[in-house]
């Protein structure tokens, strides 16, 4: 990996004592006992890292700016270059600086390392459902098992009534939970208040035929017995993956800790869902609901699909610190790719040409994380390999701006 960088813009009031140059700002670091400014290094405690300053005003908002870039040479001193930026980020924070992060390499970092864990655990949890519906259940599970309000959302979507692959290409993160940890009545609450309306006598009521109205989560109907966990403790953990994962998928501010929350989660779920998929042989229902389908009709995404995600990423950061100079922090915040990549391209920041590279990337971008999650033949690989080509091409001229 390439030395980690880090931009701040520390944002001042002119009006403020404190910080009125370059000079001040740095005597402020250095207020620290544990800061050193030597020219274009700075040190915290016994790590040294490359650092540069530039400070801009704008008068009429009672604003100054402080644009400090630092860069680490060596990824294994991740850890002391963390340490480093927050003692920074603490001191900036205690004169009433506002600090904007513009770049993140470790936050970049643990994002990679986070994605093809999420990736895995997410495609063995669809693997799990769809083996589980169409090798054991059957092909007619959907239309008498699947969560109401899931089924209803699912046939929104194009494809809705198709096969049950299709259904579970089209299903969200958060909703395969639903598929297998959300309870569900089998019968009819009507039938049951008609019941109780008939009985003169509690001992007219049968208790089993009672039970059968209690709401019950596929897990707890078929795989509670065979693995040892029930469905809340899965269900807490993955809720709590999807928000880590969130973080992951929309560029946020991944940290160590969560990076290592991501880690622990994983080991958690990971090994119940195998277990789950290994003892499918195991459940017993009715011959007639079995449909002898191949486990081949399970999707898994590409290697590829990640790694042209990863590039995306570093496109809109490059969009965010071009357009971070033209507007206000609450105006970048609204702003989508395409809004920014058109104010870019007005403001003459982007040509004609890169603006169009872009809004091609962008509309890849979202066909892959919002359109089908199919398994791409060889000739889309190909495809897609060309953008990666392309995407890369694309940051490099972007970082050059």
């Amino acid at each position: 990996m390439n030395p980690l960088r880090t931009e701040y813009i520390v944002v001042v009031k002119i009006s403020s004592p404190f910080c009125n140059s370059v000079k001040t700002f740095n005597n402020l670091l250095t207020a620290n006992a544990e800061v050193t400014v030597k020219g274009s290094k700075l040190i915290h405690k016994d790590f040294e890292v490359d650092y540069d300053i530039r400070q801009s005003d704008l008068e009429d908002k009672d604003l100054r700016f402080f644009h400090l870039r630092f860069t680490c040479s060596h990824l294994q001193d991740i850890d002391k270059f963390d340490e480093l930026l927050k003692a920074i980020r603490t001191i900036a924070y205690k004169t009433d600086g506002q600090v904007k992060i513009l770049w993140d390499d470790i936050a970049f970092h643990y994002s990679i390392k986070s994605y093809p864990l999420v990736n895995e655990i997410e495609n063995l949890m669809r693997r799990l459902i769809i083996q589980f519906m169409l090798t054991t259940v059957g092909v007619d599970w959907d239309k008498e098992a699947l969560p109401k309000d899931l089924k209803d959302n699912i046939k929104k979507k194009k494809g809705g009534d198709n096969a049950m692959t299709s259904i579970l290409h089209e299903t969200d993160f958060i909703q395969l939970a639903d598929c297998l940890f959300k309870p569900y009545f089998t019968k009819e609450t009507d039938l049951l208040y008609k019941q109780l309306e008939k009985a003169n006598d509690i001992s007219e009521l049968k208790l089993d035929e009672l039970r059968e109205f209690i709401p019950k989560s596929n897990w707890a109907r078929y795989f509670s017995a065979l693995v040892d966990c029930d469905d809340n403790f899965l269900n807490k953990r993955w809720s709590e993956l999807y928000d880590l994962r969130c973080l992951v998928a929309h560029n946020n501010f991944l940290r160590k800790s969560d990076y290592e929350r991501i880690v622990v989660l994983i080991r958690d779920i990971k090994p119940k869902l195998q277990k789950a998929i290994d003892n499918l042989d195991k459940i017993t229902v009715p011959e007639q609901e079995k449909e002898n389908l191949a486990e081949n009709v399970v999707v898994n995404i590409n290697v590829v699909y990640g790694e042209f995600i990863v590039w995306w990423r570093i496109v809109e950061d490059e969009l965010e610190r071009l357009i971070t100079p033209l507007v206000s922090e609450e105006q970048k915040r609204r702003y989508p790719p395409t809004i920014m990549i058109s104010l870019l391209t007005n403001k003459k920041v982007l040509d004609d040409e890169l603006a169009e590279q872009i809004k091609l990337l962008s509309r890849l971008r979202n066909y892959m994380i919002h359109g089908r999650h199919e398994s791409p033949d060889n000739e889309v690989v190909g495809t897609i390999r060309q953008n990666i080509d392309l995407i890369k091409e694309v940051t490099g001229r972007l970082r050059a701006l």
